[in-house]
């Protein structure tokens, strides 16, 4: 039970966004992120009871003898390779709108004959 709860302030912490040291201070606003985080799954591990961890070990060990290898799960790799590329794709237009409107005030300007 205390693993759980462990676990689940260590997800609220990572989620929340109310920090110890505000993420908008240059190099030391993730260090409590960097410092907590990691220390919060240590600790939840800690509490999980050894023959619980056996057990699941144990479980994996034959999952893993039974099925000949790791899971692969091909539509959860596609789905965030095209997550991925959805948000470069998004990226690239934020970037690339100011460029384009530029050119087109540009051209405008050339077009009427502005002297500037």
């Amino acid at each position: 039970m205390v693993a759980k709860i462990i676990s689940a302030l260590a997800v609220a912490y990572a989620l929340s966004p109310i920090d110890l040291i505000p993420d908008f201070i240059p190099v030391i606003g993730y260090l409590d992120e960097l410092i907590l985080l990691p220390c919060m799954v240590w600790l939840a591990m800690k509490f999980i009871p050894t023959d619980v961890k056996d057990a699941c070990r144990r479980n994996a060990i034959e999952w893993l003898q039974t099925h000949q290898g790791k899971p692969i799960h091909r539509w959860g790799i596609l789905l965030v390779v095209a997550v991925w590329l959805i948000c470069l794709a998004v990226l690239y237009q934020w970037l690339a709108l100011p460029t384009q409107l530029t050119q087109l005030v540009n051209e405008d300007h050339h077009l009427i004959g502005d002297s500037r």
